[in-house]
Parts: C-alpha cells; sequence; structure tokens
C-alpha cells in the first residue's frame, strides 16, 4: 500500500494564531468520562473550523460571555475533533474560545471527540478533503444545534458553502445527512433570497427563526413589501398567515376559449366540457347564424 499521505492543510486552514506546540497534549493525560476525553487545551493546538456554521459573534454576546467567565469560570468545555495525531480542530464553543482568547488566556477546558471515519478512512489511505469536510459539516451543525439552535440564515450559509465546494452534490442530499426532510431544508436554503436588510437583521440580531414565515417572505417579488412585513413579523404585529396574504400567488383560471383572427382564416376553439347538452346546440346555432351573416 502506498505511503499515507492527508492533503487536509487546505481545508483544515488554521488560524493566525494556530501553532502547535511541541508538547501537543497526550492522549493518555486527558480524563475519560463517558467515552469522551476532557482535557485543557492551549488555545493555539485548536485549528479553526472552515466549515463551521456559525459565521458571527455578536459583540454584546461576547462581552457578557467574557463577564461569565470571569465570575464563574467556563460552564461548558469547548468539542474539539481529533483528525490526527497531532491535528485537533474545533467543532463547537467558537465563541468560548474567542471570549478566552480576549481574556488572554493561555488554556481552556475542552472535550476531544474521535470519529472512527478518520481512522477507517486513514487506514485505506483515502482521507481527504471531500471525507473530511462531510465529517466536520454533519458534526459541526449537530454540536451547534444541540448547545443554541443556528439562525435559519447560519443553517443556509453552510449548505451553500457545502453545495459550492461540492461536498454534497443536492439539497436532498444534505437533508439525509443532517435527517431533515428535504422539504426543510429547501426552506432553509432559501432564506438566502431575501431582501438584503432582512438577512442584515438576522445576521446582526438573530431576527426571526420562523422558517415557514420566512419561506413566505421570500416569495414576494416587491423588495419593500418584504422588509415592511419582516418588521411587522418582528414586532408580533402580524402573522404567517398575514403575509401569505401576499406570498400565495393566485393562479388565473385558464380561458375557456382561444379565439384568433388572421388575413386568411378565423381559428375559434371553444372548452365545451362545463356545458349541458342543450347549451351546446344553442351555441352551435347562433355560431351558425353568425357563420351564414358574414359568409355567403
Amino acid at each position: 500500500m502506498a505511503k499515507k499521505k492527508y492533503d487536509i492543510d487546505a481545508l483544515l486552514e488554521a488560524g493566525k494564531d494556530a501553532h502547535l506546540t511541541d508538547n501537543f497534549v497526550d492522549i493518555s493525560q486527558t480524563n475519560n468520562v463517558d467515552g469522551e476525553q476532557f482535557v485543557k487545551l492551549k488555545l493555539n493546538e485548536i485549528d479553526d473550523n472552515p466549515l463551521q456554521p456559525r459565521k458571527t459573534v455578536r459583540d454584546e454576546e461576547l462581552q457578557e460571555l467574557k463577564k461569565s467567565i470571569e465570575l464563574h469560570g467556563l460552564i461548558h468545555p469547548i468539542t474539539v475533533m481529533r483528525v490526527s495525531d497531532k491535528k485537533l480542530v474545533l467543532l463547537a464553543g467558537q465563541r468560548r474560545l474567542l471570549a478566552y482568547k480576549y481574556l488572554n488566556k493561555e488554556e481552556i477546558p475542552a472535550i476531544i471527540r474521535e470519529d472512527d471515519r478518520f481512522k477507517n478512512l486513514a487506514k485505506l489511505d483515502m482521507l481527504n478533503d471531500a471525507t473530511i469536510a462531510k465529517v466536520f459539516f454533519e458534526i459541526s451543525v449537530s454540536e451547534n444545534e444541540s448547545r443554541e439552535p443556528l439562525t435559519p440564515l447560519e443553517l443556509a450559509l453552510s449548505i451553500d458553502e457545502v453545495l459550492k465546494k461540492k461536498v454534497y452534490k443536492s439539497v436532498n442530499e444534505v437533508a439525509k445527512v443532517l435527517g431533515k426532510s428535504k422539504a426543510y431544508i429547501s426552506k432553509i436554503y432559501s432564506t438566502l433570497k431575501l431582501a438584503k436588510p432582512i438577512l442584515k437583521d438576522i445576521e446582526e440580531t438573530r431576527g426571526v427563526g420562523h422558517i415557514e414565515a420566512l419561506y413566505e417572505l421570500q416569495k414576494i417579488k416587491d423588495e419593500n413589501l418584504q422588509v415592511d412585513l419582516y418588521k411587522k413579523l418582528k414586532a408580533g404585529e402580524i402573522n404567517i398567515d398575514n403575509i401569505k396574504v401576499y406570498s400565495v400567488v393566485k393562479k388565473k383560471s385558464a380561458t375557456p376559449y382561444d379565439f384568433k383572427i388572421t388575413k386568411q382564416n378565423v381559428q375559434l376553439k371553444i372548452s365545451t366540457k362545463a356545458l349541458s347538452e342543450d347549451k351546446k346546440k344553442a351555441m352551435q346555432q347562433e355560431l351558425q347564424n353568425i357563420i351564414d351573416k358574414y359568409v355567403s
């Protein structure tokens, strides 16, 4: 078998201050509880997750977290994934890690997770960017959702990212790996069509998390109306039923006839499905009279 070569640097790009130390954490020095490894890690031993679904951290949230850590310590450790002997990547706890960096701390409590897919693929010499990306996307979304649900925009952006990078071929494939219905993931993904002011508000304030309401909003072509309805929805002044008044496009009933006049002839097609036999006969007679009047 060929010598193993792990091409993971392009995908698992470390943060600016992420440099592994010579004294990298030894798994034998960790505490095991319920199958998970608990340890204190140096901040510069943890690589950023390029598929982190939580894209932004609000300053006020970070300030509150810093105060809480200073007063009570870190209640929930961060979670990292061991990819190789000297590669730990953040799975969950982006805000906690940032808060520790701002507090100039050197170490942070962490849970080290391992995934058999990495071990098995490494043995088969198949550990590559695509397989790593899939593992990290699936676990990162799950880890974040279990602590604080992602906003529709955060999840939509993550889905968009893995689709553009061709980690997955379709929305349907993403839905399967996340254990969600295709309809639900499609609605999440459609939030990217919302007007920019709405997307900005969701990003900055976490905005409205009602998936169905946002789905109905993005159907409205008038962006000014979209934004106005969004503000009212956020303020609790309207609900999804009020939005549907504008989003549901009523289909025009098909014209029961097709009438066309050209230089050489007249074409007339009439649907008679809804007519009784008596009305059909009456119409036939009237049309015959018109034909007799103009065509001699």
